[in-house]
């Protein structure tokens, strides 16, 4: 049975208000990067304090501060969950001295060769770099340890904003594993009178 024309046009105008009523797909959700499941190291101070550095520039070729969760803001957690403060006179000071991801753009095929090749178009070069200080109740310095880490990715040029959030992810994931390992080594090594 045909319709008449009179409700056609009616009915195509519905269909078109109804196809612009459809909500944009729903954005990433990133599980939060933490450290509560590794063991603690415990230090022989009364308090720990962590202090941020990182001053991050908010402008390119940086971009630290788009990345669904910030290496900075890891980097603090990452102190606040895997050091214990188990008492006494001494303090403990975490100071995160960089958190910077710099995008890094690559070169394009050229030619009619680059009509047909997928380039990466842009490489990320990530690094985290942070200190333990143990400090006597007279001001005095006396332990130390420093680590970082670095990490680097590239991502290709039809990368979706949702792709390149979850490859950002990853490599804040990466990133602060690499660091974890390299700094506990560090504290075992330059603080180990001070660990229990």
């Amino acid at each position: 049975m045909r319709l008449p024309a009179a409700l056609l046009a009616p009915l195509a105008a519905a269909g078109l208000v109804l196809a612009g009523c459809q909500s944009p797909p729903p954005e990433p959700t990133f599980p939060e990067i933490g450290f509560a499941h590794e063991q603690t190291l415990r230090l022989d101070v009364g308090s720990i304090q962590v202090v941020d550095d990182y001053r991050p520039t908010l402008e390119p070729p940086y971009v630290d501060h788009l990345f669904p969760q910030p290496p900075d803001k890891v980097a603090e957690r990452w102190a606040k969950e895997r050091l214990l403060a188990l008492g006494g006179p001494r303090r403990a000071v975490v100071t995160i001295t960089d958190a910077s991801v710099k995008e890094v753009q690559l070169p394009r095929t050229g030619g009619i060769k680059g009509a047909f090749t997928t380039d990466q178009t842009q490489r990320y070069d990530a690094r985290v770099a942070a200190t333990v200080a143990i400090f006597e109740p007279d001001g005095r310095r006396s332990g130390y340890a420093e680590a970082e880490a670095t990490r680097s990715t590239t991502v290709s040029e039809d990368a979706t904003l949702a792709q390149r959030e979850q490859i950002w992810f990853q490599m804040t994931e990466q990133l602060m594993d690499d660091f974890d390992a390299e700094m506990t080594r560090q504290i075992k090594g330059s603080l180990g009178s001070y660990l229990k």
